[in-house]
């Protein structure tokens, strides 16, 4: 990937925004190249309102009120936080990551073969993906169950990777061969979360470089690089307004599929169900197998379980139609006081496609965070936080191939 960074500069300050399905955090990242992790300097975060059937027009809203909100709290922090470090690094880059349902990401399997061989050259590669966009059309690709949405605009193109002869490789450029196989990734999203991002520029009066990209294809670099020895996942991210599903098979990202139904969703339901506040819902939630709550609370949880549980197996059913769903799930959660309840329902889920017995979870909760990012003594951090500055710290550490 071409760097939006300076490859001379050995320590870059940045600003990483998150905007999820439920709410927008912003992060100030240091990274150095000499060290193995980035450094969370400071994170903060605006929740949008658990609201019950919200319009687009709200919704966008709500994303656009969050988003100015954490970024003025950033705002705040910023000179204070580098004068106590006795630094004076300033914040150089922006990095966006879009969660599902404001974007989605697809990839593109393009084959290309010569009865005589033929050099890899950049220029061949660009040819070969321009001329599958004229007859596939610009957002082809993956069958991704995206909601639906206008004015969708492509944030990234990325190629992800390259078999050449049928062999991966690394650095495909001037090698020879008879035939190549790229899958090429795109990330969009949708016109207002772009105008906002330019408001938010204009804002700032900043001309710092911003990048954007999609949350699923930072997670996908992330978790292939933190977890090279597996090759084939579900990485479900769960987050308050959705869920999204990516399939990763042989280390590529294939295909995504969207449930419009979080962690948020499982509240406003509960409570709901159960005629209380949603405060009072989390915390049956998180009470989940204990054996503390009364008969009709336990059938509460069911409800909402077996509702969720029915809307993950028609994704991975989708998903099961095209490939061999791997056993194999990262989850990707916020709040870890309700991950027993996730965990069981995903497993549910893929039970009850009729072809999976046992699954192996892999849990990437707060708890985790500091296996991807350095946080001050003391602090908690979102996941997405920690995988948000890992991935900037990869573009800003490592080169990728882009195009």
């Amino acid at each position: 990937m071409s760097t939006f960074f300076k490859r001379t500069k050995h320590t870059l300050c940045g600003l990483v925004i998150d905007i999820g399905s439920g709410s927008v955090s912003a992060s100030i990242v240091l990274s150095e190249r000499k060290k193995k992790l980035p450094e969370i300097l400071y994170t903060d975060a605006a929740h949008m309102p658990i609201a019950r059937d919200a319009t687009p027009a709200e919704q966008a809203c709500f994303v656009r009120q969050a988003l100015f909100l954490a970024l003025r709290m950033i705002e705040r922090q910023e000179m204070h936080t580098m004068s106590a470090r006795g630094e004076q690094p300033r914040i150089g880059h922006i990095l966006v990551c879009c969660s599902a349902p404001w974007s989605h990401t697809v990839t593109q399997m393009i084959h290309f073969e010569q009865d005589t061989p033929f050099v890899v050259t950049p220029r061949l590669i660009t040819d070969i993906i321009q001329h599958a966009d004229e007859t596939t059309g610009a957002h082809s690709g993956g069958r991704t169950s995206a909601p639906a949405q206008d004015d969708q605009h492509i944030i990234e193109k990325t190629i992800i990777d390259v078999t050449l002869n049928g062999y991966p490789v690394r650095d495909p450029y001037h090698t020879e061969a008879q035939e190549m196989t790229l899958a090429h990734l795109r990330g969009l999203t949708p016109t207002h979360i772009l105008a906002s991002l330019k408001d938010v520029e204009e804002y700032l009066h900043t001309d710092r470089a911003t990048r954007v990209h999609t949350s699923a294809s930072v997670l996908y670099c992330v978790l292939r690089d933190r977890y090279p020895d597996i090759k084939n996942a579900l990485i479900i991210d769960s987050s308050g307004e959705a869920t999204e599903i990516a399939l990763m098979q042989n280390s590529v990202w294939h295909e995504a599929v969207t449930v419009l139904y979080g962690t948020n969703s499982l509240i406003r339901d509960s409570a709901a169900l159960g005629n209380t506040i949603p405060e009072e819902a989390r915390g049956h939630l998180r009470t989940y197998k204990q054996n503390i709550l009364s008969e009709t609370q336990e059938k509460i949880l069911t409800t909402v379980q077996e509702k969720y549980a029915r809307l993950l197996n028609t994704a991975v059913s989708e998903l099961a139609t095209r490939y061999v769903v791997p056993q194999t799930f990262f989850l990707v959660l916020d709040h870890t006081d309700i991950s027993q309840f996730l965990i069981e329902t995903i497993k549910d889920a893929l039970r009850g496609t009729g072809k999976y017995t046992e699954q192996q979870s892999i849990l990437i909760s707060p708890e985790q965070a500091r296996d991807f990012a350095t946080l001050p003594r003391n602090a908690a951090s979102a996941p997405r936080h920690a995988l948000g500055a890992y991935f900037f710290h990869m573009v800003h550490t490592q080169s990728e191939v882009d195009t």
